[in-house]
């Protein structure tokens, strides 16, 4: 029976806070991938800010020998201190969890709507 990791991984290094981005400006993000060594890679690609949401494109890479889930439930995104619902950013696609096998990386575009506007403040996605 395989064991279980929990990991935590924080990306905010990986993203920038774009508060001077245009409504339809991609930034991209600056940074090396947020790695936890043998487990997880984490890095975000571009983000989208707008005054109550931002989109972001995530890339995760399994480094573990053995295959790993993420819920997408477990995935919090949040601009400074306002924290917001996170789902795929075409409705009603993409998969609940993401199932990785080993060595493999996945892209995908997150959707932050914040419950509290925060125009100025950094992004972060926590994993």
């Amino acid at each position: 029976m395989n064991s279980r990791r929990f990991v935590s991984v924080l990306v905010a290094g990986a993203l920038l806070s774009g508060a001077g981005a245009c409504r339809s400006t991609r930034v991209p993000c600056i940074g090396p991938p947020i790695t936890v060594p043998r487990v997880v890679s984490v890095w975000g690609n571009w983000t989208k800010v707008r005054r109550e949401s931002f989109d972001v494109s995530l890339s995760i890479r399994n480094e573990s020998p053995d295959d790993i889930v993420v819920l997408l439930h477990e995935i919090v995104a949040a601009r400074g201190d306002a924290v917001g619902d996170v789902y795929y950013a075409a409705f009603g696609i993409g998969e609940r969890f993401i199932d990785l096998v080993s060595g493999q990386t996945k892209t995908f575009t997150l959707v932050c709507s914040l419950r509290v506007a925060a125009p100025t403040a950094p992004v972060r996605v926590t994993l």
